[in-house]
């Protein structure tokens, strides 16, 4: 599977939990302390106008667009569209993104785009009680990439991630992810991870 596959993968994946939002659901608690429902799609939607940005070499927005009275799922839709055109389209290869949180390569950025769209769908997924796996061969690469990463010094409650919770080895794939992200699989809550 190509790296383009595997955003269509997770982008789906997104889509079909953001679908499931209903109005009454945009104030309910997610696993991430900061963020309701509401925000956490707001986040998902800027991430994908991020990169489709990024990619496009033109000016990102800051922070994420309130989401108002539009439908998540439309939102969220057009957004992904745009970010996936990028992906499609971009001779990315050897690309540097300027992000509003970030520069890096794009082949280092399109397993932050997989890891964050698949990390918040799990988010979203908890937060309005449905179960949510994410696919092993997706996981275990996100797995390995954020473990190279992973760096106690750097995690914590005003971080992006949280510390890594406990998580025994014969856990799925997907829940070791969730776990090295910084929030409990089997709970579903996460001390701040975003």
């Amino acid at each position: 599977m190509s790296e383009v596959e595997d955003c269509e993968r997770a982008v789906a994946a997104a889509a079909e939990v953001v679908r499931q939002v209903k109005p009454a659901d945009l104030a309910k608690p997610t696993p991430c302390d900061q963020w309701d429902v509401r925000a956490l799609v707001e986040h998902m939607v800027w991430m994908c106008d991020v990169f489709a940005a990024g990619l496009a070499d033109a000016t990102a927005p800051e922070a994420p667009i309130p989401l108002g009275d539009e439908d998540p799922a439309f939102r969220y839709r057009s957004s992904s569209i745009a970010a996936l055109e990028g992906w499609r389209t971009a001779e990315w290869a050897d690309m540097t993104l300027q992000l509003p949180f970030s520069t890096l390569p794009a082949a280092i950025g399109v397993r932050v785009f997989i890891g964050d769209q698949l990390i918040h769908a799990w988010d979203l997924a908890t937060a309005l009680g449905q179960p949510f796996q994410i696919d092993d061969d997706l996981a275990a690469i996100q797995l390995e990439l954020m473990g190279q990463y992973y760096d106690p010094a750097s995690r914590g409650p005003e971080a992006a991630f949280d510390l890594a919770t406990d998580c025994p080895p014969s856990a799925t794939v997907s829940d070791q992810l969730i776990a090295l992200s910084g929030r409990s699989p089997g709970v579903g809550h996460a001390a701040s991870g975003r």
